[in-house]
């Protein structure tokens, strides 16, 4: 696979969607306790929830080119006196953009590894009749199973694993819910024997399946559940008729290893911004 722009575009594009969805569904909540909303300006796009301290749910991507745009981003966010993550592509960063970000008191905090790979590339999915995928594919540990699952059954599943983000501002599975309804989310749970100990979910959207989480029980890593999940997202990812996979991990990470174990290739280094001064 030869990494270029087009593939750039479509990883960042799908993991935009997937922020969008997520900021979407929760202001769709009655009274939007969140007080979520997404917004484009110019090409870049933000995403902000005032009633939530956390960077995650207050970021923006697509501020490379131009230092005007950022200007007009941290504006948005001076709304609602908030200072945003900022989510760049190094290799696309303007030096007037560097300048400007580190005028209003940011600094690079790190990376994270993305990761964009044809399905092609994959194996699986059409080749062979559905329930007849070959082990190397996904076939899973011994005594470890994957299933799909409905809205419902992932709720229970997460919350089991992972817990809620804002249980003081939103009922847990009234989070869930907001943010994974639509045909466009397809969510699995991992289970060792009868026992759910993982979840995992990939959103599907304009030809592109991001895997875009999943996580286990601490007491259940190591034993291949991670793995077996993503290699059951790929067999689905070209059973739906994708061509390409996106993903991202930390860098130097399990997560990262695994997906490199399973054919996805590094597409680029994004670059997280934080502000450090007020």
């Amino acid at each position: 696979m030869v990494v270029d722009d087009a593939l750039i575009r479509r990883v960042d594009r799908a993991e935009r969607g997937v922020q969008i969805a997520w900021t979407s569904g929760l202001s769709a909540l009655a009274r939007n306790p969140v007080g979520a909303e997404a917004c484009d300006i110019g090409p870049a796009t933000a995403v902000r929830a005032p009633n939530v301290d956390a960077p995650f749910y207050n970021r923006a991507f697509g501020i490379d080119r131009a230092a005007t745009v950022l200007v007009s981003v941290l504006d948005w966010f001076a709304e609602i006196s908030a200072r945003p993550r900022i989510e760049t592509i190094p290799h696309h960063l303007a030096s007037e953009v560097v300048t400007e970000l580190r005028r209003r008191g940011f600094s690079c905090s790190g990376f994270n590894s993305m990761f964009g790979a044809p399905v092609a590339d994959l194996g699986g999915g059409d080749d062979y009749p559905d329930g007849e995928v070959p082990a190397d594919r996904a076939a899973p540990a011994d005594g470890i199973s994957i299933e799909r699952v409905d809205l419902d059954e992932f709720i229970t599943a997460a919350l089991r694993v992972s817990g809620s983000e804002f249980e003081q501002l939103i009922a847990p599975a009234d989070e869930l819910r907001a943010k994974h309804e639509g045909s466009a989310w397809h969510l699995y749970r991992g289970l060792i024997g009868a026992h759910t100990c993982a979840w995992a979910r990939m959103r599907v959207a304009h030809g592109t399946a991001s895997l875009c989480g999943a996580n286990t029980a601490p007491n259940a890593r190591g034993a291949g559940l991670q793995t077996a999940l993503l290699r059951r997202r790929l067999v689905d990812a070209r059973r739906l008729g994708c061509d390409l996979v996106a993903a991202q991990a930390e860098p130097g990470t399990t997560s990262q290893r695994n997906m490199e174990r399973l054919g996805l290739h590094l597409a680029y280094h994004k670059a997280i911004w934080m502000p450090t001064t007020a």
